[in-house]
């Protein structure tokens, strides 16, 4: 537990919940006298006996009996961990991609570079084969044992600030909205909210909604994906991996890459990736078009 109000300025404090009156049992500031770092972005348990907390210099594992510090690793922009089935490992997502580490020792086993690392949400499987990631606008689906990136999936409307978790192993939710079906890479539900917070615990999806006006709040557990949720069959596709398909995009506008390439080139070299066989001509054509707005003069 930190500071009351906003649960970010600290001291962590330790209590003791038996009895009929909490018993305060250890407290300490997480980043010592230091207020710029001290601010705690995420706390929680490894087992009774340790606590992880990350802040702006990183992550560390505490004994709360000293309390002292375990091991710490050092990042900018460490986000809230993954343990993998059974917690002997950890996921992390920070500035620079992901990393994969030992609970015990804080030990680095596993170090994926991505595009880019910007508010990186991490999740380990129900299996722990698989880690899946926020990108910039969707999901990018990991080996975990060899870090090569296996799938992804768009999801632009999602908040995926408020993490990602997955609710089978074949269903990924991110930020509590988009429900994905990654074999078929296509989102299969939407669940609208104004969820302050989305948490997955034993078997559930939590939301945690506060009604400002009266100050009141609700945490509600869901089971998912809801019976209504059902798999995407191959008749319901319009294209699927191996299909041929052909590409004409249609624009007056230069729509050249930094590195040269063109967007015909860009979004060839896509559906290359996600296994689709791109030719010249096939009865499946994919068509953009784009072109300027009108001006107008306009007189206020």
């Amino acid at each position: 537990i930190s500071e009351a109000k906003t649960f970010i300025d600290g001291p962590v404090q330790i209590w003791e919940v038996g009895g009929e009156e909490l018993k305060h049992l250890n407290s300490w500031q997480v980043a010592g006298d230091d207020p710029h770092n001290g601010k705690i972005d995420w706390l929680g348990w490894l087992d009774d006996g340790r606590l992880m907390t990350i802040d702006r210099q990183g992550l560390t594992v505490w004994a709360v009996d000293g309390p002292s510090g375990e091991y710490q690793i050092m990042g900018d922009g460490v986000k809230a961990p993954s343990f993998s089935p059974g917690g002997k490992q950890f996921a992390v997502g920070t500035d620079n991609g992901m990393s994969i580490h030992d609970a015990a020792s804080g030990e680095l086993l596993t170090r994926i570079k991505m595009d880019h690392g910007f508010n990186r949400q991490v999740a380990f499987s129900p299996s722990g084969k698989l880690l899946a990631a926020t990108g910039m606008s969707g999901v990018d689906v990991y080996d975990a044992t060899t870090g090569e990136k296996v799938m992804d999936a768009y999801a632009g409307n999602s908040r995926s600030d408020m993490g990602i978790c997955w609710v089978d192993e074949e269903h990924v939710l991110v930020g509590g909205q988009e429900l994905i079906h990654l074999p078929s890479q296509m989102t299969v539900w939407t669940y609208n909210h104004h969820a302050e917070s989305v948490v997955p615990l034993a078997g559930r999806v939590w939301y945690v909604f506060s009604d400002m006006g009266s100050g009141s709040m609700a945490l509600l557990p869901f089971k998912l994906p809801h019976s209504a949720v059902k798999p995407v069959t191959e008749k319901e596709l319009a294209l699927k991996p191996g299909d041929e398909v052909s590409v004409q995009l249609e624009v007056s506008f230069d729509m050249t890459g930094p590195n040269g390439e063109t967007a015909e080139d860009q979004l060839k070299k896509s559906l290359a990736d996600a296994g689709f066989k791109v030719v010249d001509n096939s009865n499946k054509k994919l068509v953009g078009r784009a072109t300027p707005g009108e001006s107008k003069d306009i007189e206020y």
